[in-house]
């Protein structure tokens, strides 16, 4: 398939749960066909052999340079520090990075993060990332003026009964249920978030866990990142579908930079059918939305689908 394809025009490459991807770059960067590609997206298959995908990602981003978006998510563990360094190879013009690995998964030290968030001007970040763990690895952005977006993805694993959420206080209303049940546990939780901003902002900070708040507050405060415009929470994939069987809408919510008047708190929440949370989401839609990790028509959830 590699020589058919027009590499000298194509700008956007998405490979999602595909087999054999890596033998396809591998298979690029052998024929030394010249790359312009603008946007990367793979989803590793939950099959691939790690360590194979891992080369034939590394061989590939080498082999050119220019990249401004790059969405990797590894179901299985690959060597993260490895695909950093590959990715340091776009330094120069790397805008948007995803990286949505599990917690458990993620063992790169903060040194590496620190490094590597420091030698990129990025303007979006997403991860899977408890807010406390993201605060440290951060601290480069608290002196550039480039992040305008950082987007936290909890690992839908994390989301089953007895898992803690990382923003909401009631780990319940956020639990995997039979959308047909009629027990109303989720009533309240699950209202559109579509009236006014200072009623969306009130009913939610009600919601959110103090280390969340306090997280947020440090974002967009004076001693945090000068640069966030917006702070995102859980998931938007699908074109804002929800896979079915899931509760998820109250569990997605976008944080913005207070006023400015220096009085209250340092961050807004955006009314979800607002102007500037529609404005937000039409221009980030494509990296909210990179690897989604849900399957939209699958109401269960399996072991090896993480």
């Amino acid at each position: 398939m590699a020589p058919a394809i027009n590499f000298m025009t194509l700008r956007t490459l998405i490979l999602r749960e595909c087999p054999g991807w890596p033998e396809f770059l591998a298979h690029v960067t052998d024929l030394g066909l010249p790359v312009r590609l603008k946007k990367l997206e793979i989803q590793d298959h939950r099959w691939q052999k790690d360590l194979v995908g891992l080369s034939a990602m590394e061989g590939f981003l080498g082999a050119f340079q220019g990249l401004e978006e790059l969405f990797v998510t590894q179901k299985r563990l690959l060597d993260p520090q490895r695909l950093l360094n590959s990715a340091l190879h776009h330094r120069a013009t790397l805008k948007r990075f995803i990286h949505p690995v599990p917690d458990a998964l993620d063992d790169i030290p903060d040194d590496c993060w620190f490094y590597f968030f420091g030698s990129c001007d990025l303007e979006f970040i997403g991860r899977h990332c408890h807010p406390e763990l993201l605060r440290p690895i951060l601290r480069p952005f608290m002196s550039k003026d480039s992040l305008k977006v950082l987007h936290i993805r909890q690992p839908p694993f994390s989301l089953y009964d007895g898992y803690v959420s990382w923003a909401f206080k009631d780990t319940a209303r956020l639990s995997f249920r039979d959308p047909d049940s009629d027990d109303g546990a989720d009533q309240d939780v699950n209202r559109d978030v579509n009236g006014d901003d200072d009623e969306d902002d009130g009913r939610l900070r009600s919601w959110l866990r103090p280390q969340f708040i306090e997280f947020a507050e440090w974002a967009f405060g004076p001693q945090g990142i000068g640069s966030l415009q917006f702070l995102a929470f859980g998931k938007f994939a699908h074109g804002g579908r929800l896979p079915f069987g899931w509760r998820l809408r109250s569990a997605s919510f976008i944080l913005a930079r207070g006023r400015g008047d220096g009085a209250g708190s340092a961050f807004r929440v955006l009314s979800e059918r607002g102007p500037e949370a529609r404005a937000m989401l039409e221009k980030y839609r494509d990296a909210l939305e990179a690897c989604p990790m849900d399957e939209l028509l699958h109401p269960s959830m399996r072991d090896s689908d993480i």
